[in-house]
């Protein structure tokens, strides 16, 4: 949503608790934006989750869920998905290996367009 000028809120929740076994992460936010002149606002809502998990050692297995709605005077604009796996491997403290892959889906509600998008990501970090 690009706008020239007008006032944007966000609200937004995040969490995790780790279970030892595994820890849960989620989230959910909204955005609303009233552009200067128009005749609605524009409102998205949005939402988190996933979960990391040690499968031992140094191996670590993570998976999430991603989904934003957006619309306008209670009519549905977009709808987007997304998913998301990857897999970690500590070097040592302070570097870790990772491969990644995620799926997203975005479309425009009543017209039939959609887009789809896969990444995929292998790397080394290392942190200062």
């Amino acid at each position: 949503m690009l706008f020239r000028s007008g006032k944007t809120t966000y609200n937004l929740l995040n969490g995790s608790y780790d279970f030892g076994v595994a820890k849960l992460i989620g989230g959910i936010n909204q955005v609303k934006v009233k552009a200067d002149g128009a005749a609605a606002d524009v409102k998205a809502n949005e939402y988190n989750i996933g979960v990391d998990v040690p499968l031992g050692g140094a191996l670590e297995a993570g998976f999430g869920l991603a989904r934003s709605k957006t619309e306008s005077a209670g009519v549905d604009l977009t709808k987007t998905t997304g998913f998301s796996a990857g897999l970690k491997y500590a070097l040592s403290k302070r570097t870790f290996t990772y491969l990644a892959f995620n799926r997203t889906k975005a479309e425009l509600v009543g017209t039939g367009l959609e887009a789809k998008n896969t990444l995929y990501a292998v790397g080394v970090q290392h942190n200062f």
